[in-house]
């Protein structure tokens, strides 16, 4: 094969994108000014010659030139100099770990860019003892630059005719992949390969070819009636004085099967996601339902039970002992507490149902506001709060405030024994988020049993040393697990605690 060039209509060995002879395998690919140094590159110079990227670009091709070649490679055949191509040169040249393989050359001299391209590949197992160039390439015979990068490429590669869409050359990977011989190939047109329903789109791009396009995706047809996807870059090119255009063919078929089978198993996940919501909706719905319906049905027993123990101390009271009266007191007080508990089950079942109406809030200022508030309520309470200015989240406003009413209630409750207490409410940085934190110098907890801090009504203190219900920290939680962050602590018994948490599209201001 022997392609001539012109300067408006050429097959290009320059490293640009879209290329098809840039990452050839087996192939030393490079750019070199005058003196030899290396302008740039193919990877293959790794594989074959050992030395990486780096390596080549702080190199001069000489230097990897066997002393013993030298002379001969700067004297006699001065190939980086020389105007016109040179094919067939060889030298052997250096491999990184200081062995030498034989490398037959061909160049192409550059003047507009002041550089040239090369092209190597290795014939060491090819060569023989006494260094000549190999017999399947006898000078004379040698093949030019960009047929051995036409057909050493591994993807198919075709020549044809703009006119009559002949094809006019093929390489072995085309032979391999379509089936044809290259007899046959040679017989047939662009049309064959192509389903006879492309056939207008297939001649409206032959007429309308972009020479600077990217590739197009294409039906190709191989010899059996296989369809297979190809992506297809072309290049307008002089072959053997026809008007010709240059193919390079990327079978992406198994690509689009992945695809394809990646868009129906992305369908059927969405399916099964929409009715595991639809599920999930009507399993929380009939559960809200349950609760207030539990919730009602308990209320009454509950009420009588508190209205009778009641009565009975107000009419009975002289008339009994000491201990059935403290008895019915502690009825009441049972009774009491089982309803705050619904009441805190409903709240916390709430959460899970409320639409989010998120905006930008001022942390810092809810805080403030709520501390205010305890200092109030406890004025005899001695505690120095230390509040960051500045703190700012994306979040539902209603459930914010319950947040951090939650997280202060709960500092405020634990270091209520503390003679002097401290509450620090901050946020920094951390591994790309901003998490946020609460600080105390109360009670703390043991670590061993943090995986029950956040769960309702899980207490890790009797509720005679901290009253509660058992259900702030899970709804911090369920808050901060609905808003898409994540809540965690760290405590030491009688040296505080510290509760995080982080808001996704959070920022300090």
């Amino acid at each position: 094969m022997s392609m001539s060039t012109n300067p408006t209509d050429s097959v290009c060995l320059e490293p640009t994108e879209g290329n098809p002879f840039l990452l050839v395998p087996g192939v030393l690919y490079c750019v070199v000014d005058s003196r030899g140094s290396l302008i740039e590159a193919s990877p293959a110079w790794r594989k074959i010659l050992g030395y990486n990227h780096e390596d080549l670009m702080a190199m001069n091709l000489l230097d990897l030139v066997h002393p013993e070649d030298l002379e001969r490679t700067l004297g006699d055949e001065p190939w980086l100099d020389r105007p016109s191509a040179v094919d067939g040169y060889t030298n052997r040249c250096r491999h990184k770990d200081g062995s030498y393989r034989w490398v037959l050359w061909h160049t192409q001299h550059r003047p507009d860019l002041q550089s040239t391209y090369v092209v190597g590949v290795d014939i060491t197992n090819s060569t023989d003892a006494g260094g000549r160039k190999p017999s399947v390439i006898p000078r004379g015979a040698t093949k030019s630059s960009d047929n051995i990068l036409f057909e050493a490429n591994p993807n198919p590669m075709w020549v044809y005719d703009r006119s009559t869409l002949r094809f006019l050359e093929v390489n072995d990977a085309a032979i391999e992949r379509y089936g044809y011989s290259r007899t046959e190939f040679l017989m047939m047109t662009l049309l064959e390969i192509r389903p006879s329903e492309d056939r207008e789109a297939v001649l409206e791009s032959v007429r309308n070819h972009n020479p600077y396009g990217g590739p197009m995706v294409w039906t190709h047809l191989t010899k059996a009636g296989d369809p297979i996807r190809v992506e297809v870059l072309v290049r307008n090119i002089e072959f053997q004085g026809y008007q010709a255009r240059l193919a390079s063919i990327k079978d992406i078929t198994e690509q689009e099967n992945s695809r394809r089978l990646l868009e129906e198993t992305n369908e059927v996940l969405e399916q099964r996601v929409a009715e595991r919501t639809h599920q999930l909706v009507a399993a929380n719905t009939e559960l809200e339902a349950f609760c207030f319906s539990v919730s009602h049905d308990l209320r009454g027993p509950l009420r009588a039970i508190d209205g009778f123990s009641h009565s009975i101390l107000k009419s009975f009271g002289d008339e009994i002992g000491p201990d059935a009266r403290h008895d019915l007191q502690r009825v009441r007080l049972a009774s009491k507490r089982m309803s705050e508990l619904i009441d805190a089950l409903l709240s916390l079942a709430r959460l899970t149902r409320q639409e989010l109406h998120c905006q930008e809030l001022d942390l810092s200022s809810i805080a403030r506001a709520i501390a205010s508030e305890m200092e109030m309520e406890w004025p005899t309470r001695k505690v120095h709060v230390r509040i960051q200015p500045g703190m700012t989240a994306y979040a539902d406003p209603r459930l914010a405030q319950i947040l951090i009413q939650n997280l202060f209630s709960n500092a405020w409750k634990f270091t209520s024994k503390q003679p002097m207490a401290e509450i620090v409410f901050e946020a920094r940085q951390s591994a790309g988020e901003l998490v946020y934190s609460i600080r105390d110098n109360g009670a703390g907890f043991d670590m061993s049993y943090g995986d029950k801090l956040f769960q309702p009504f899980q207490r890790l203190h009797h509720e005679s040393e901290f009253p509660g219900n058992g259900v702030g920290l899970a709804t911090v939680n369920r808050i901060v697990t609905r808003h898409g962050g994540r809540a965690f602590a760290q405590g030491l018994v009688h040296h505080g605690a510290t509760i995080y948490f982080t808001l996704p599209g959070s920022k300090l201001g």
